[in-house]
């Protein structure tokens, strides 16, 4: 995560989960970042791929803690109207049942006032990018 706080831009990989607004985020970042940068970062490295935990809460701790952080910053896509990561769902936007959002698209999302620019998707250049606050696919 890159915040640019002149320009009133953040840039990710991929997304955020719904429930954290740009500070949590930017302290989530810091968080595995540390870890990435660490002396157990083997450790965790063998323990980060999986799709659980599915739905953050602060009191997430240690490689589920790190493991939510690593999938919504380098996989999510999709997410339910409550929050869950639903890191399995592909393809372009619509083409799945109706309680499957793109993550940006969940209307209880703490950042939908940030600008929040983000790679990651390449099948959002099939669809029309979304205008106003918010995010837009590079």
């Amino acid at each position: 995560l890159h915040h640019d706080e002149t320009l009133g831009f953040t840039m990710i990989h991929a997304g955020l989960p719904p429930q954290w607004n740009l500070a949590q985020a930017q302290a989530c970042a810091k968080e595995l970042e540390a870890e990435l940068q660490g002396p157990g970062f083997a450790d965790f490295l063998h323990a980060m791929y999986g799709n659980e935990p599915d739905l953050w809460s602060p009191e997430l701790s240690g490689d589920d803690r790190l493991r939510f952080i690593t999938n919504c910053f380098t996989r999510l896509r999709y997410c339910d109207r409550d929050g869950h990561l639903l890191l399995n769902e592909k393809g372009v936007p619509g083409s799945q049942s109706d309680d499957v959002l793109p993550w940006f698209k969940v209307p209880s999302r703490a950042t939908r006032e940030d600008r929040i620019v983000f790679g990651h998707w390449s099948m959002l250049s099939t669809t029309p990018s979304p205008s106003g606050p918010g995010p837009t696919s590079a």
